[in-house]
């Protein structure tokens, strides 16, 4: 499977159709994240459980954070 930027979408993607919203985007939005690499208790049991068919979902998130935070330190300067 292939995410689509569910930000935009609200959470609503092909991916999730037969059960609303994306479960991690709304875990997300449960947490005030933009993102789940962002959050606290990342990485979770929810997060592998619910994005199985990915196998490094953990390190991709990570990741996906450290440009974030370094994007956002670059823009302040």
């Amino acid at each position: 499977m292939s995410c689509q930027s569910c930000i935009e979408a609200d959470g609503y993607v092909p991916e999730w159709a037969d059960s609303g919203r994306c479960k991690v985007h709304e875990c997300a939005r449960k947490h005030n994240v933009q993102f789940c690499g962002m959050c606290e208790e990342f990485p979770c049991r929810q997060l592998t459980s619910v994005i199985h068919w990915n196998p490094d979902i953990v390190e991709h998130l990570s990741a996906l954070a450290k440009r974030y935070h370094e994007q956002n330190n670059t823009s302040k300067k």
